[in-house]
């Protein structure tokens, strides 16, 4: 990298997504409130986005839903338990 070469701040707010990208190689700068900050050189600028798209069509979007959705679902633990049968 060309010392006067300025780094590309891209922000990713979507935690799974930023996972998805350090899978693939990219590297964390920083974090920033709730984004996970990467720092890339302008030749990699259209290759990030595009992995950063790809992300929505794979399974690890897929698996990132569900834990979401597994997370939503009601805790039982709170209600009295139900009577078993003899």
């Amino acid at each position: 990298m060309d010392e006067k070469e300025e780094l590309i701040k891209k922000e990713i707010t979507d935690l799974g997504a930023a996972a998805y990208l350090m899978m693939h190689g990219y590297e964390v700068a920083y974090r920033w409130d709730k984004a996970i900050v990467f720092e890339i050189t302008e030749d990699l600028n259209e290759e990030f986005d595009n992995r950063n798209v790809a992300y929505l069509k794979s399974e690890f979007h897929r698996f990132d839903s569900c834990i979401m959705s597994l997370k939503k679902f009601p805790d039982k633990s709170r209600q009295p338990s139900p009577k078993t049968r003899r």
